[in-house]
């Protein structure tokens, strides 16, 4: 929304490896050929960013540090590695100006004032997240460091380095679906797409080893509710790991009206552009088993 008015929309399916933030794991991995035939990259598990980024095999630059506690600059944090567009944030309980110097360079402001209700303890108030959004193709590969300026004096920096894939500012057209083995632990899969918006590789789903590919895919059917009007039904991310929410839409193939029977619950489903699937058994067919649960909507 831009002054109230939207501008834009998007749907998308969010895969999470199971946690809100996932902790401890570690994972450098080759995938090839990326980004074309004949060429390997490499992947590494980013804890602050919850991502991978690029990686060159080796020790990125280190550097820094948070000599405030009213304050602490998160990412990059000292001795990463940084690929794609990703952000510079952190965040400081009491500024008027947040700035971000790179390499010794002009500063630029960042926006101020984004909500972190985890700030709450040190500041008092959450509204303490700042943020700016870099294209590090535009930055360069190789050694970097970054301080951030709170109203002038430094609160923070980091020394880390930047991988690219050598093409450019933003490469376009590039295609990649990769299984990376044992992450984030031992016997689980997890698989990573590349990303053209965001330049990077980001997570698909998570398996266990031994789940077929065909059991894998967006999976779509028929349903047909007591008077015979028919719908479709689409499972699209059938493989995350336990504790997500699995997406099921429902596209209705014929006009129909909504009935009064049950009052104010269709009203609401009709002015909120839904509607209600109800059912007394569902059955879930996976690898020839047969899982029935009750439901009681």
């Amino acid at each position: 929304m831009a002054d109230g008015n939207e501008f834009g929309r998007a749907q998308v399916v969010v895969a999470t490896l199971g946690q809100s933030f996932l902790r401890g794991a570690q994972g450098d991995f080759p995938v090839s050929p990326f980004p074309q035939d004949g060429k390997q990259t490499r992947l590494q598990w980013q804890e602050s960013l919850q991502s991978f980024v690029l990686s060159n095999g080796g020790t990125p630059a280190s550097g820094g540090g948070n000599p405030r506690t009213d304050a602490r600059l998160e990412d990059p944090s000292p001795g990463t590695f940084q690929s794609g567009v990703g952000p510079v944030r952190g965040w400081v309980c009491n500024a008027s100006r947040v700035e971000i110097e790179l390499d010794g360079r002009a500063s630029v402001p960042a926006v101020y004032g984004e909500p972190r209700g985890d700030t709450q303890g040190a500041c008092g108030d959450t509204n303490n997240g700042f943020s700016l959004q870099v294209n590090w193709n535009d930055v360069g590969d190789g050694s970097h460091t970054i301080r951030v300026l709170a109203d002038g004096v430094e609160m923070g920096s980091a020394t880390f380095t930047v991988v690219t894939l050598g093409l450019g500012s933003f490469p376009t057209g590039l295609k990649g679906d990769f299984v990376l083995s044992d992450f984030p632990k031992n016997a689980l899969q997890t698989e990573v797409q590349w990303q053209e918006s965001q330049q990077n590789f980001v997570i698909t789903g998570a398996r266990f080893p031994g789940v077929s590919d065909d059991q894998c895919l967006p999976k779509t059917g028929q349903v047909i509710d007591s008077s015979g009007r028919v719908a479709v039904l689409t499972w699209t991310n059938p493989y995350l790991l336990a504790g997500n929410t699995a997406v099921l839409h429902f596209q209705a193939t014929t006009n129909a009206t909504l009935t009064q029977e049950k009052g104010a619950r269709e009203q609401r489903a009709a002015s909120g552009g839904a509607f209600f699937a109800c059912a007394s058994n569902l059955t879930i067919d996976k690898e020839e088993k047969s899982l029935i649960h009750r439901a009681f909507v």
